[in-house]
């Protein structure tokens, strides 16, 4: 039985051996299949240069600056703009009053914008820097038997915080001046081959600054607590905001072929900064005297958000073996600044700008 056992190890170890071998055999083919699995995927999610996004930049052969500048056609709307109530004459019955609104004009602006792609995987730094200008006149006589009404600080805030006068002739002008400058980096990338998006994130700097102007002139039926010669209210206001915070956003561009392509811009910034707010009323008599009867203003910081839109088309060209590109496009745009303080006695509403940009650009 001994001699049987002593025959029978070595035939177990060699059967042993042959069952290891075999096993590592068929773990060693399933390892190669799955890496040869793995690198497959890792293939087809990398983009025609070895990247999962390959950048677009640099787009031409050298340093790779770039340089623009844009026109702007716009019209700056506000809310609660309305400066008083026109009257009906006093035979209409219902008396249906409407409001005497005071907006913008359609003005023009300019945008320029300078930036930098660096060798450091595509990325790229952009400055940009928008100025807009933008101001009206309204002259407003009543028909024959009508008026207008408007809203005035008594000369005593303890009897009621706004007393109203009747008047003749309303006249209102408005001014406003906005100065708004962006710092942001960048990187844009294929996502398919006609197909780029562009995320950043940078600092804004915004500068606004904001003038009103009305005229109540042939006032009659003056409250008690003014002057009864009183025949003309001029009100005077003044409103700046200046801060600074973040903005990220996000850029986008479809393109078609021969240069042409639709692009797209997204962004919202968050800024917090100084608000001031000054008003004061200078009254007129009848016997040439003139006297300020109410000064009001307001300091304080606040946070306040602005998001822009844009969307347009641009053609892009390249020359000289593609050492410059030409760059021209035109794009709707929107830029909403919420909940800003406004004129109308510490009414608050949002201020925005809509119309369209013309842009030249050139690349280096």
């Amino acid at each position: 039985m001994s001699r049987n056992l002593k025959k029978m190890c070595p035939v177990f170890a060699v059967s042993l051996v042959l069952t290891t071998s075999c096993i590592n055999a068929a773990d060693n083919a399933d390892m190669n299949r799955s890496k040869s699995n793995m690198d497959m995927q890792k293939q087809q999610q990398k983009g025609s240069m070895g990247m999962i996004t390959p950048p677009v930049n640099p787009v031409v052969q050298g340093v790779d600056f770039s340089f623009g500048i844009e026109a702007l056609y716009m019209r700056a709307t506000r809310d609660c703009s309305s400066v008083g109530l026109r009257e009906p004459s006093p035979s209409a019955y219902p008396q249906a009053y409407t409001a005497a609104e005071q907006q913008y004009d359609w003005s023009w602006g300019a945008r320029v914008d300078a930036g930098y792609a660096m060798n450091h995987d595509g990325w790229d730094l952009q400055a940009q820097w928008t100025w807009f200008k933008a101001s009206e006149t309204n002259i407003r006589t009543a028909a024959p038997g009508a008026s207008f009404y408007s809203s005035m600080y008594p000369t005593d805030l303890n009897n009621s915080p706004v007393v109203t006068i009747e008047t003749g002739s309303l006249n209102s002008h408005r001014h406003m001046l906005i100065n708004m400058g962006d710092l942001d980096l960048g990187r844009e990338f294929f996502i398919s081959k006609w197909l780029t998006l562009r995320p950043c994130a940078g600092i804004r700097g915004v500068w606004i600054e904001r003038h009103r102007t009305i005229d109540a002139i042939n006032v009659f039926n003056v409250p008690s607590g003014v002057d009864a010669n009183t025949s003309q209210v001029t009100s005077y206001t003044d409103v700046s905001y200046n801060a600074g915070g973040l903005y990220a956003g996000l850029d986008t561009q479809w393109s078609f072929g021969d240069g042409w392509s639709l692009f797209g811009m997204v962004d919202q910034a968050i800024v917090y900064g100084r608000n001031d707010y000054n008003h004061y009323e200078v009254d007129r008599t009848l016997n040439g005297a003139v006297y300020t009867r109410a000064a009001v203003s307001d300091k304080y910081f606040t946070v306040r958000g602005i998001t822009d839109l844009a969307l347009g088309f641009r053609w892009d060209y390249m020359f000289d073996n593609d050492r410059y590109n030409l760059r021209l496009q035109a794009a709707w745009e929107e830029h909403v600044f919420s909940n800003l303080t406004v004129h109308n006695f510490g009414k608050s509403g949002d201020l925005a700008l809509t119309g369209a940009s013309f842009k030249v650009g050139f690349d280096f």
